[in-house]
């Protein structure tokens, strides 16, 4: 059974062939031609108006090779078994393929180039790292064949195709709605899958509410007569952006007048912020906005099918960290008493933050220091705080959180029960992607010529 897209696919796409997965500059490795010893540049696949070449079959089965190797595997030996993998890997770029044809004709996704822009800076980032070095990056890139411009800008193409696929499929997942996946149907993958498990990591289960200090009335009202007062020079005729450069409190935006970039609704804004800037049209100005940053004027410089290009002025207004630690100390005390975390991870929740977690003993430290430091020596039914996280790095901004440690599992086998909600999103994702596919395989010519 194939992985849903998010796993396999988009890997493939994000990885920039002929590099990932490969070892470091000057340690050797085998070029494509030599793995199978075929002719290369031939053609695999038609998919629509494109084609998939033999060598980026190669590209990818090189890619798994390295993989495997580093876990102390192989590919397989045997000629058909390679066949096998190779098919598997051609499969996988023709629905990359019929994916990307079904992206660029769909008027609907509008790429963000903004966000391409991000993901690409950030994988450069990582290809930087994993050679020690820019130096030893172009080294490795020239040694291949490959001109150091040519690669970057290939690069970001693959990153581009691969987000332009990502809001493709998820405009469509959203349309499909739930798919219904049955309980034999998991206890079936269950069955099928279980001798494939390692054991189960000791592991540590926690529910949490986090409290976000809001600003204070006085402050707020400062804020807001500062807001309305530029708003009142804006009337009269001064520019959004000098006004921005003069008297906003957002170092992040203040130098480019204000401009915060293309936005989606559900992006990572503040809800009262998203809410005033979705309710306008292009053109049109809304304030004073007040946040948990403070007051706003919000201008919508364009609209493009679902995005917004913002910009905006901030007047900073001081936080009451004091209630909110008060509050945090509150609902400690409450859940200590017996009320339920949950009525709490409701009141206080953050999109981006699940309400309960459960993480393996060995990997604590991924979490922010202060959960480390608190679960690591934590008991069964421990409550704790209030935890203050900072956000920045004066520790101005802080979120202050309360954490109720639910349960401490040694290490063992795994039962169904732990996995049970993980397979089921995981078949549900199959089903999609069968579902899916088999839509755009019916409507565009695919020849396989291998």
């Amino acid at each position: 059974m194939r992985a849903p897209f998010g796993i396999a696919l988009f890997t493939s796409l994000l990885l920039p062939l002929g590099l990932a997965g490969q070892d470091l500059p000057g340690q050797e490795m085998p070029a494509p031609m030599e793995f199978m010893g075929e002719e290369v540049d031939r053609v695999a696949a038609v998919v629509g108006d494109s084609v998939v070449l033999y060598s980026q079959v190669l590209d990818l089965l090189q890619q798994e090779r390295s993989v495997l190797q580093q876990q102390g595997r192989d590919l397989p030996s045997d000629p058909d078994e390679l066949r096998a993998v190779e098919r598997e890997i051609l499969e996988s770029l023709v629905d990359q393929q019929l994916l990307l044809q079904a992206a660029l004709s769909d008027t609907t996704v509008i790429l963000a180039e903004d966000q391409v822009d991000r993901r690409f800076q950030q994988r450069w980032q990582s290809l930087v790292a994993q050679f020690q070095g820019e130096d030893n990056l172009r080294a490795a890139i020239e040694e291949r064949g490959e001109s150091y411009s040519g690669f970057r800008a290939n690069e970001r193409d693959r990153i581009r195709q691969a987000t332009l696929i990502e809001q493709f499929i998820e405009a469509r997942r959203r349309e499909a709605g739930q798919m219904a996946v049955d309980e034999s149907e998991v206890e079936a993958f269950w069955d099928e899958e279980r001798t494939m498990l390692q054991q189960r990591p000791a592991s540590i289960s926690f529910r949490h509410a986090i409290v976000q200090p809001r600003p204070s009335e006085s402050s707020m009202e400062e804020a807001i007569a500062e807001i309305e007062r530029i708003r009142g020079m804006l009337e009269e005729g001064e520019s959004f952006a000098e006004l921005a450069r003069r008297f906003s409190e957002d170092p992040g935006s203040r130098e480019q007048g204000g401009e915060l970039g293309w936005f989606r609704q559900g992006s990572d804004l503040d809800q009262d912020f998203e809410d005033a800037a979705f309710s306008i049209r292009e053109g049109q100005i809304i304030g004073p906005v007040e946040s948990s940053f403070g007051a706003h004027l919000i201008r919508v410089d364009r609209v493009r099918g679902p995005e917004r290009l913002i910009r905006h002025i901030l007047i900073g207004a001081e936080l009451d960290v004091d209630g909110a630690r008060q509050r945090a100390a509150e609902i400690r005390d409450a859940v200590e008493a017996g009320t339920s975390m949950r009525e709490f991870s409701r009141e206080h929740s953050i999109d981006r933050f699940p309400d309960s977690l459960d993480v393996p003993v060995d990997q604590l430290d991924e979490l922010p220091p202060q959960y480390a430091n608190t679960l690591r020596d934590a008991q069964p039914g421990t409550v704790a705080g209030p935890i203050e996280l900072p956000l920045d790095e004066a520790g101005v901004r802080v979120m202050i959180a309360v954490i109720e440690v639910v349960a401490i599992r040694e290490a063992g086998e795994f039962v169904l029960d732990d996995l049970r909600d993980q397979i089921r999103e995981h078949l549900r994702g199959v089903k999609f992607q069968e579902r899916l596919m088999n839509r755009l395989r019916a409507r565009t010519y695919v020849d396989i010529r291998i």
